[in-house]
């Protein structure tokens, strides 16, 4: 099956106000769908305006059928721009974990592990990298 996308609000998605869970199949919705409970943490929160709709006798949404996020196990949720605006990640750290046995460096994947991290270090911007090696122990 093909992830559904879920960007139907300005402000982001529907998240719990404690925990920040995104809603999802398993939230509770009371006071005529006014208020949701976090299922992770089960604290309760007012439900955005736009987000509110009629509850069904077994207080179900009435439109759970036709919000992705709320009747499949897994959406995509892109970051709305408020999130991201005033983001300026830093450059990545790295850890490479390379096996230096005796099979390792017979079958060459030692010496090609080697020359693909001389392209990547090259081409990529990291804060910092280290490289452990290991074969019966590991060795920093």
């Amino acid at each position: 099956d093909v992830v559904a996308v879920v960007d139907e609000r300005p402000d982001g998605p529907v998240r719990c106000t404690n925990c920040r869970a995104f809603t999802n199949p398993f939230f509770t919705w009371l006071s005529q769908c006014r208020r949701g409970k976090c299922n992770l943490c089960e604290h309760t929160f007012e439900v955005p305006l736009d987000y509110q709709c009629d509850l069904d006798k077994a207080n179900q949404r009435t439109d759970k059928l036709y919000r992705q996020e709320l009747c499949r196990g897994v959406v995509d949720h892109p970051a709305p721009p408020a999130y991201t605006q005033d983001y300026n990640p830093a450059a990545p750290a790295a850890l490479f974990a390379i096996d230096v046995s005796r099979e390792a460096v017979a079958s060459g994947l030692v010496a090609q592990v080697c020359a693909s991290l001389r392209t990547l270090l090259a081409a990529c911007r990291f804060t910092a990298f280290s490289v452990v090696t290991f074969d019966e122990s590991v060795h920093f």
